[in-house]
């Protein structure tokens, strides 16, 4: 298994490129088209022994037409391997209720990589992010209006 601090540096800086997407986009934007951003993580959840140990991490990014931008990193480190999932997407609401619920739009799926070793599990770590985060006409795609 990952040495504490070589998980946490590989971590660590997952968690900023998620965050630089988020900022990027908001700062790409003209202003006010994104009235908020919302982290997702980090968080850590784990139970039992047994049950396997879960890493998430994500931003939100809230635009004016009531779309929500999500993406999103998930490690799951179980007994005998290690499984990475990230996802792009966006999520838009019928009604004003957000108790009914929206359509989720996936854009990018980007898992899952399965991992047995240190290397492997850096290597999936590193490519899901890259995977997510590499939709580079984004805000042209959504129709957001942008800085010129």
């Amino acid at each position: 298994m990952l040495s504490g601090p070589v998980l946490a540096a590989v971590l660590r800086q997952s968690h900023y490129q998620l965050k630089r997407f988020a900022s990027d986009f908001d700062s790409q934007a003209q202003p006010y088209q994104v009235i908020e951003r919302k982290a997702l993580g980090p968080t850590w959840q784990y139970g039992e022994e047994a049950e396997p140990v879960r890493y998430h991490d994500g931003q939100c990014l809230v635009l004016t037409d009531g779309r929500v931008v999500v993406v999103e990193l998930q490690v799951v480190f179980e007994q005998d391997r290690v499984t990475v999932d990230g996802r792009l997407g966006i999520e838009a609401y019928e009604t004003d209720d957000p108790g009914d619920g929206g359509v989720f739009d996936l854009l990018i799926d980007a898992g899952p990589r399965w991992a047995r070793t240190d290397e492997e599990t850096i290597a999936a770590i590193g490519e899901t992010v890259s995977e997510i985060l590499s939709r580079p006409s984004l805000l042209e795609e959504l129709g957001v209006p942008v800085r010129s």
